[in-house]
């Protein structure tokens, strides 16, 4: 349990200052906007690109880790939509939102730091494995679906098509990514102080990262239907994590370490990408800034929680 809150209390603690700067305008709004844009735009690109490079990767089997990660999501966001029409009464195009908030986890900007700050490096290929394909995968999932709800609103499916791959091409991580891939298929390799400019950037991105997410969790506010909440939080905190760790271990067969990424970042809690959607559509926008505050928030209980029953591989 020491090892555990040793792990997780830093991580929290920066997530917790990131929040007082916030609230206590110890900084300015547009200085918190800069260190989560430097985070995201080069920080955690840096990383994502020399993981790809130079990682040992071993015995890696990325269609095994994204599919068998995959199925959770997808049960995850089944379920979600069936509750989110049968249960709580939403409509249909707000489903798609739910089924978002119940299914996408702060994986990027929560994920990795915690991932590599408990297993350290080795942690790191398959979370860039993870990353290569969530956004894209989940992001299409939610325009798809929004698409099949309220056709008129989404626009024909080559508009769709347009808009997404527009939106993959413009997001670092998957850019950083792709760039990792070609870049290591040649055998070139880095240059000693590339690598070491890029070990730099590591560094500072992780501790970023967290700030940014505090900071980011001022301009959240808990409040809205307490029980659309309450099965968001339930599907992504709690059910989640138990249903990754059974589908990685013993429908897949995971190998431990990899299991317990997997599961770790299943257990993240919503993504503020979220929030960028329903905004983007007009969607049950405060319900789902309430389900990103909330669910982060019930992450300091859950994620330690996760942690310490998952152990160390």
């Amino acid at each position: 349990m020491s090892a555990v809150l040793t792990t997780v209390g830093p991580i929290f603690g920066l997530i917790a200052l990131g929040f007082a700067a916030a609230r206590l305008k110890w900084l300015a709004e547009s200085a918190g906007k800069g260190i989560a844009d430097f985070t995201f735009l080069i920080a955690m690109p840096a990383l994502l690109f020399r993981t790809v490079v130079v990682a040992d990767m071993g015995d890696a089997r990325p269609a095994l880790l994204l599919s068998s990660y995959f199925v959770t999501v997808a049960i995850i966001w089944a379920v979600a939509t069936v509750a989110s029409s049968l249960m709580l009464r939403r409509p249909a195009a707000e489903g798609a939102v739910f089924a978002m908030t119940a299914s996408y986890g702060n994986i990027v900007l929560l994920g990795i730091p915690i991932a590599i700050g408990a297993y350290g490096e080795r942690a790191a290929p398959t979370a860039a494995i993870i990353v290569s394909m969530h956004v894209a995968t989940l992001w299409l999932a939610a325009c798809l679906h929004l698409a099949l709800a309220e056709r008129s609103r989404a626009g024909t499916l080559a508009q769709l098509a347009k808009s997404v791959v527009v939106d993959f091409a413009r997001n670092p991580i998957v850019v950083a990514i792709v760039i990792g891939v070609i870049w290591r298929a040649t055998g070139i390799g880095l240059h000693v102080s590339i690598d070491r400019m890029l070990s730099l950037l590591t560094q500072a991105g992780v501790p970023c990262a967290l700030f940014a997410v505090g900071f980011s969790l001022a301009g959240f506010r808990i409040m809205g239907e307490l029980r659309t909440l309450a099965v968001s939080f339930t599907l992504k905190n709690l059910i989640s994590p138990v249903l990754a760790w059974l589908i990685v271990r013993h429908a897949f067969d995971v190998p431990v370490l990899p299991a317990t990424v997997i599961t770790l970042f299943a257990a993240m809690p919503t993504g503020t990408a979220t929030y960028l959607f329903a905004s983007r559509n007009d969607l049950a926008v405060q319900t789902t800034s309430a389900t990103v505050a909330l669910s982060t928030a019930g992450a300091m209980i859950t994620l330690p929680i996760v942690m310490l029953l998952l152990g160390q591989p």
